[in-house]
């Protein structure tokens, strides 16, 4: 896999301080100067800090309600009982949307309108800009795009734009990116935090980023979803291959920038466990990743419980509940948050395969590239799993339900990606959480947070997240 694996917020910091130690220096006797606030930053401190914020938050607060909703996860008890039952409000998800947008992206749009002899800098906060819109894009539906951004320079109440229209020009955005790539110029290396400074990575990430886009838009708009993804396929842009993973490794907990999910299992490892859904899946197939994926129960067996129900659960002698947890491989101080990975654009050319988009395109060849794709991620052996006679081996009438179940599997811990693929595909078929509060319906999107409803009135669509889904999901 390419990343690096460095201790990132130290970093961060260290950076940060120069530069004020810097400002201070430059001109001590200006005294009308504020060198704890300097005008402007540069862009090399901003992308590592712009990386490290957004990818935070899809591993941590964005993914944890998703891997409820798609039932990976059900709660055990403790602060997650009100997600697991559907039971969000506004102010939710208040803080992830301020440190995406205010943070993340804000800091890209600077990166982009101060870089203009810095084309690599460039290229690389556009590819994470367009990154992280399609992600609010996906999670809230219509959101501030062409007019966010602009609060220096008066705009504080953006327009909400479609989130079709996102799409089309984040598109845009990302052939931008790639032609403004210089593989010659100047070699970011130690600031870019997901990469490395490696360019052809990049350009490879923007493609399939566009790829996973453009299939997003299967089931609302098929003949653009078609058109998308065989263009790329069929021109040979570069896509991630075997070993690009595009992820960020966090660093130790002492330095504060551990992986967001190791510090949920260290504040709250009782709160939450394997959902019964997902474990009677992988039991189903007699998938070998269980042991990966999840941690044995008290009793050495894998177990789930039922999401929404936290009583009532079963429990050993001393009070423990009786539930697997998630695997180890997730919650280590170093592991790695994806953003998107080598099999994610398998399952992509698989689908297209199946979907019938590629001529010449051999559906079950791709299937099993993809799954061997999936397993070979987490270093476990696909063994026989997929020949014939095993419950996952391929089946050409019904395809279709086989590669999405698979693509659940695999998106396990990735509660964004999950949930942007169950409710596109509708599978697996889940039944709603015990004891929701919503009358048996799944969340279709993440609410709009406060902050916008009351500084931004008037502007965010009036949505319930019951029955109003984003554009792209008609299932």
């Amino acid at each position: 896999m390419k990343n690096i694996n460095i201790y990132i917020i130290r970093l961060f910091v260290l950076l940060l301080f120069s530069a004020t130690l810097s400002a201070c220096l430059e001109d001590i006797t200006e005294i009308n100067e504020n060198p704890n606030n300097p005008e402007a930053v540069p862009s090399n401190f901003l992308l590592p800090s712009a990386q490290v914020q957004g990818t935070y938050y899809l591993g941590g607060e964005l993914n944890r309600a998703a891997s409820f909703w798609v039932q990976h996860w059900a709660t055990t008890g403790g602060q997650y009982q009100r997600i697991d039952r559907y039971d969000v409000t506004d102010a939710t998800f208040n803080n992830a949307w301020a440190q995406i947008y205010a943070g993340a992206l804000n800091d890209l749009q600077i990166i982009i309108d101060q870089s203009e002899e810095l084309p690599n800098y460039r290229a690389q906060a556009r590819i994470m800009k367009a990154y992280y819109f399609q992600m609010m894009a996906d999670l809230f539906g219509d959101i501030p795009y062409t007019e966010a951004l602009n609060g220096v320079a008066g705009n504080i109440t953006p327009a909400y734009d479609e989130q079709r229209d996102v799409y089309s020009d984040i598109i845009a955005e990302l052939d931008l990116a790639i032609d403004e790539v210089d593989e010659e110029s100047a070699v970011i290396a130690t600031e870019d935090l997901i990469a490395g400074g490696d360019m052809a990575l990049w350009i490879k990430f923007a493609n399939s980023i566009k790829l996973v886009a453009y299939m997003r838009l299967s089931e609302v708009d098929e003949n653009a979803a078609r058109d998308g993804v065989s263009a790329i396929l069929n021109s040979g842009a570069p896509i991630l291959e075997s070993g690009d993973d595009v992820e960020l490794i966090f660093g130790s907990r002492l330095e504060t920038n551990a992986n967001p999910l190791f510090q949920q299992e260290f504040n709250r490892a009782t709160d939450y466990g394997a959902s019964d859904t997902f474990v009677a899946i992988l039991e189903d197939l007699n998938d070998p990743r269980v042991g990966t994926l999840l941690r044995r129960d008290v009793n050495g067996d894998y177990s789930g419980v039922p999401n929404g129900n936290p009583t009532n659960l079963p429990q050993d002698g001393s009070g423990n509940t009786i539930v697997s947890r998630i695997g180890t491989v997730f919650v280590q101080e170093t592991s790695p948050v994806p953003l998107l990975t080598y099999y994610d654009v398998k399952f992509v050319e698989a689908e297209a395969a199946i979907r019938g988009w590629v001529n010449g395109a051999n559906a079950q060849q791709l299937y099993e590239e993809a799954v061997t794709a999936a397993f070979d991620y987490y270093g476990v052996a696909v063994g026989n799993y997929l020949d014939s006679g095993q419950p996952a081996a391929y089946d050409a009438n019904n395809a279709y339900d086989q590669l999405m179940t698979q693509r659940y599997i695999s998106l396990f811990a990735r509660g964004v990606e999950a949930y942007n693929e169950w409710r596109r595909s509708g599978i697996p078929a889940l039944t709603p959480a015990q004891n929701n509060i919503s009358g048996g319906i799944i969340p279709l999107r993440y609410p709009y947070v406060n902050a916008e409803l009351t500084n931004n009135p008037g502007n965010p669509p009036a949505v319930n997240i019951f029955n109003d889904p984003v554009e792209w999901d008609v299932n």
